[in-house]
């Protein structure tokens, strides 16, 4: 009986995956959550979270500087942004079929802003 609901218990650990991305600002750029008028110029940044064991590699969450990310795309400021989490078809069917042991998650930052140069960005 003992044996039993040990196994349970294992598995049911093995199914629940505790993965978990921060975003966050470093304060290397300015940014507005609502719109200003002179942000016009949209940037659009994908990028991907991997984890494995469950989520506990690597220790349970990812980082990711929005300021960062912006800066590399250009950005001189952002305003009105975005933050967009998801699995694709594909990133689900990974998860399942390998029991939690590889978990990707993806993201999409939005932002209107001020670039270096003219053009509309989708950096990924």
């Amino acid at each position: 009986m003992k044996m039993k609901i040990s196994i349970q218990l294992l598995l049911l650990l093995f199914t629940i995956s505790c993965t978990t991305v921060h975003f966050k600002s470093s304060g290397k750029l300015d940014l507005y959550a609502g719109g200003k008028s002179d942000h016009v110029k949209k940037v659009v940044v994908k990028g991907k979270s991997e984890f494995y064991f469950y989520g506990v590699i690597p220790s349970k969450h990812h980082t990711i500087y929005i300021d960062q990310v912006l800066l590399n795309a250009g950005m001189k400021s952002a305003a009105n942004i975005s933050i967009f989490e998801y699995q694709t078809k594909a990133d689900m069917w990974m998860s399942f079929f390998s029991m939690g042991f590889y978990i990707p998650t993806r993201y999409k930052i939005w932002a209107y802003g001020t670039l270096d140069d003219d053009e509309e960005k989708i950096v990924r």
